[in-house]
């Protein structure tokens, strides 16, 4: 019979699945909100839909965010669904590949419109520069999968699977993240963060994207299927890792703050001008 034979998940990297599965529950208020008000966002934050020109063409801020909400909610369901079959043993090789290789097409298309609105939508330095490093890092990983299961390396395959999925979810992690520390402000009595403004001039802090890449790093590490004599399975969260902290050291960041380098966003070479002003390397 032509099945795959994997092993199943263990139960560390099905609990680490599930959770970064539920937490794209966080997304429903904005989609709620958007269906109904054709906005995307919440009451702190609300992203606005300006015109933007790439030369003499120009489109609005929502055509890249709702492309990038298609893209990847149809890479959310095709990796479930395939993460789902391989631990249960029930797909053909055959299928689990094609299925495969839709998500490597698909993938490339989430690269592109993640950077582009990594470099277009957001305002500050630091959570600009974390963001743009997102889709490499989640390309890098999809790209290590296929090179490790055309070795036959399936644990390794698992891992990196899973660790693409982890950063797939970062966004809504990141949801999570920032909805736990205004649940903390607000109803936790005598906090020390009960005064502090997370979105100052509905930009947020630097604050969760700190923590979204901690809690990220961690995740990472613990879906490897083995920590010994694969070191591949460790370059994903060494590429985050590496990133965070030359964010911490080089970019401009307040941890309960922001550093604002543009009040209006009217093109992606303004923004990225400001960006790359912004670094001390220039």
């Amino acid at each position: 019979m032509n099945t795959i034979q994997p092993p199943r998940l263990n139960r560390r990297q099905l609990i680490i699945f599930i959770l970064c599965l539920l937490s794209n529950l966080s997304f429903l208020i904005s989609l709620f909100k958007y269906i109904k008000d054709r906005l995307w966002g919440e009451y702190l934050f609300v992203i606005p839909n300006i015109k933007l020109y790439i030369g003499s063409i120009s489109f609005k801020t929502y055509i890249l965010v709702n492309s990038h909400v298609i893209i990847s909610s149809v890479l959310l369901i095709a990796m479930t669904f395939q993460i789902l079959c391989q631990h249960y043993n029930c797909i053909r090789i055959i299928y689990h590949r094609w299925i495969g290789y839709f998500i490597v097409c698909f993938s490339a298309l989430f690269f592109v419109i993640g950077e582009i609105i990594s470099i277009i939508a957001l305002k500050t330095p630091f959570n600009q520069f974390l963001y743009v490093a997102l889709p490499w890092i989640f390309i890098i990983g999809i790209v290590l999968a296929v090179s490790a299961i055309r070795q036959k390396k399936i644990y390794t395959h698992i891992s990196l699977v899973l660790q693409s999925f982890i950063i797939l979810c970062s966004a809504a992690i990141y949801r999570c993240i920032f909805i736990l520390l205004v649940i903390f402000r607000n109803f936790v009595p005598n906090n020390p963060i009960e005064s502090i403004n997370f979105t100052p001039d509905q930009l947020p802090i630097d604050g969760p994207a700190i923590i979204l890449y901690i809690t990220v790093i961690i995740a990472c590490l613990s879906v490897c299927s083995s920590y010994k004599n694969k070191i591949i399975i460790y370059v994903i969260p060494l590429a985050l890792l590496v990133m965070l902290i030359y964010g911490l050291y080089f970019i401009p960041w307040q941890f309960f703050g922001i550093t604002d380098i543009s009040s209006i966003i009217n093109s992606p070479t303004f923004l990225l001008k400001h960006f790359l002003k912004a670094l001390p390397l220039t």
